[in-house]
């Protein structure tokens, strides 16, 4: 009796976990960049969105498992190269109640392309999110309590006044 010639199925392509992974994505939330890799046995992709980073494993059948980091609640991101199990890339991801990492066969260059974009996309989320004061309101709020401090004997009027100028651009 021989071996039964068996069906091994094809691994999917990025660009097929890719588009799988889009399933999950929410209204208006776009790719921004992904690398493949493996979590323990499991492989997936890694995704960057201007939300989030989640990875993203296939199961078959529409059932699919993932990992979700929010960016505000990324901690850090980086890399290293390691030689023991051949040269692959190891991204770990740290939050304030979890760590990811990932082990990637792509080129350090790949692998660290995807870590900037994370880094920059994390600046820029935190940017969007940290709410803008009006300077004219700031400045109006500083000034009285200048006052404040002036009407209560706190101040001199030239201290209060070298202030204001101050805080005016005078």
């Amino acid at each position: 009796m021989g071996i039964k010639n068996m069906f091994i199925p094809k691994a999917p392509t990025k660009d097929e976990r890719l588009e799988d992974a889009k399933r999950i994505l929410t209204d208006g939330e776009e790719v921004i960049d992904s690398i493949q890799g493996k979590k323990g046995l499991a492989e997936g992709i890694l995704v960057l969105t201007p939300k989030r980073v989640f990875f993203y494993i296939s199961m078959g059948k529409g059932k699919y498992g993932t990992n979700e980091y929010p960016l505000d609640k990324i901690s850090s991101i980086n890399h290293t190269l390691s030689k023991v199990i051949g040269e692959v890339a190891i991204i770990e991801i740290h939050s304030s109640d979890d760590k990811l990492q990932i082990v990637s066969k792509k080129a350090n260059a790949e692998v660290d392309a995807f870590v900037k974009s994370v880094k920059q996309q994390i600046e820029e989320y935190k940017k969007q999110s940290t709410p803008v004061q009006s300077n004219n309101l700031d400045v109006a709020d500083q000034i009285s309590k200048l006052a404040g401090l002036r009407d209560k004997g706190i101040l001199t009027d030239e201290e209060f006044t070298t202030q204001k100028r101050k805080l005016l651009g005078l």
